[in-house]
């Protein structure tokens, strides 16, 4: 099996080293040189090796973090504690507490904090949903994008006034604009002319949501 030009660069090696010190520019000759012009060349050829051989690492280093910060997996839910938080069991019948990213439902003693989570129980209760899981929160509750078939759950409920953004940690601007499409026709939560936000709520009440 032939050698890939790749394999033979190395850091260790003198001429390896000097071809990089030219092209990284490092070393420089008298400009206008023999010596100038083909330092940098070969040098320039050397770093092409070099930052390709990198990249390959870097790729295959970093392919199982990214395919594991994006897993997919599929559940039965069958409970709703509130707006934003649910349980399913896998197939395998363990029990998984999830909590809806990028959103922050109303607290059970907030107005619409009871509505949010019957919403989400006729969303979902009883069905399957595929769960794309980013990592876990504090509370050791799977953060995931909630999905029935092709809808988007945790966007369903801010769409419908059930749940606000939460600013803090959300990066999807569709979950930004819904909310501001919610605001201004006045559905659900928004119906009230002073709502506030849960995660000030919490703050105020001093009594910080299992799992915020």
């Amino acid at each position: 099996m032939k050698s890939s030009p790749l394999d033979r660069v190395s850091l260790k090696n003198p001429v390896h080293l000097l071809a990089l010190g030219f092209g990284s520019g490092l070393i420089r000759p008298a400009p206008g040189t023999w010596g100038s012009l083909a330092g940098t060349i070969l040098g320039s050829a050397l770093l092409a090796c070099l930052g390709l051989k990198i990249f390959l690492i870097l790729t295959a280093l970093w392919t199982p973090f990214a395919v594991a910060a994006e897993r997919q997996m599929a559940c039965w839910v069958v409970g709703v504690s509130d707006g934003d938080t649910l349980t399913c069991l896998l197939p395998t019948k363990k029990q998984l507490k999830v909590r809806l990213q990028e959103i922050d439902a109303p607290e059970k003693g907030q107005p619409f904090g009871k509505k949010a989570k019957q919403y989400l129980s006729q969303l979902v209760f009883k069905q399957n949903v595929t769960l794309s899981v980013s990592g876990y929160d504090r509370y050791q509750r799977i953060l995931a994008t909630v999905y029935l078939q092709e809808q988007n759950i945790n966007l369903e409920m801010v769409k419908n006034g059930m749940a606000w953004v939460y600013p803090q940690y959300a990066k999807n601007p569709l979950y930004f604009q819904a909310q501001d499409l919610a605001q201004q026709q006045k559905i659900g939560l928004w119906r009230d002319p002073n709502p506030t936000a849960p995660y000030e709520w919490r703050k105020q009440n001093k009594a910080g949501k299992h799992g915020e």
